[in-house]
């Protein structure tokens, strides 16, 4: 019995079908760095709260000033539109990606990149998403960097538990008059209320030995590099 041919529409059909599920990883991942410098895909996250993982790449560009660089971040969101944001940074040393993770109230993961480089401190911009926009979240402080240290008089860092739920966010900072002193700090808590940090609470600490301050410095938070 004689095999009916497909039709040519049919047949088309069928190979582009297969051609999309082909499609590699790499080649998605040049397409979304298409003519950005230094470019790569650093993370598959919802970034902007749907539920469904989005393409984050990360590139940069040298401004013509000593140590400045224009960040570019560009999201591909799972609908398929592309969303480009662009960051300038000074002396950013080191990489320049920091990581992911839901850090205020909202769905989404805030994606973290570096913005200042000092002496031993790093300052950070966390970027998230709103009305269809990455935007820089500011710090319980106010800052739009957010700071993290630790050296061996200071140190300061962000904080959550891996158990407790994202909006919840810890402060903490101490410091000691001369290497191998007794330090002084305090942990200070916010909670992300109605669209805003509120402060709920701070725990002072005083005339401790380092090993009390010593996981203080830097993100402790899943999905970022601690500096």
């Amino acid at each position: 019995m004689r095999q009916k041919s497909l039709s040519p529409l049919l047949a088309a059909g069928l190979l582009s079908s297969l051609f999309v599920a082909a499609s590699p990883p790499a080649a998605q991942a040049a397409n979304l760095c298409s003519r950005v410098p230094n470019c790569e895909v650093v993370a598959r996250v919802d970034v902007d709260g749907d539920g469904r993982r989005d393409v984050v790449a990360l590139g940069s560009r040298r401004t013509g000033e000593p140590g400045e660089k224009r960040v570019i971040v560009r999201v591909r969101r799972a609908a398929g539109e592309v969303v480009t944001r662009r960051q300038h940074v000074e002396y950013a040393v080191g990489r320049l990606w920091r990581g992911a993770a839901r850090i205020d109230g909202r769905r989404g993961s805030d994606l973290v990149i570096r913005g200042l480089t000092g002496a031993h401190a790093t300052f950070s911009y966390v970027l998230t998403w709103r009305t269809g926009r990455l935007v820089p979240l500011r710090s319980p402080h106010g800052d739009r960097l957010w700071a993290a240290d630790a050296a061996a008089m200071i140190v300061v860092g962000w904080h959550r538990g891996p158990k407790e739920r994202p909006g919840l966010l810890r402060f903490r900072e101490a410091s000691t008059p001369r290497p191998g002193g007794r330090w002084t700090g305090s942990s200070t808590t916010y909670r992300w209320v109605r669209g805003d940090w509120r402060e709920r609470g701070v725990l002072r600490v005083e005339n401790v030995p380092f090993e009390r301050v010593d996981t203080w410095g830097g993100w402790r938070i899943k999905g970022i590099s601690r500096f």
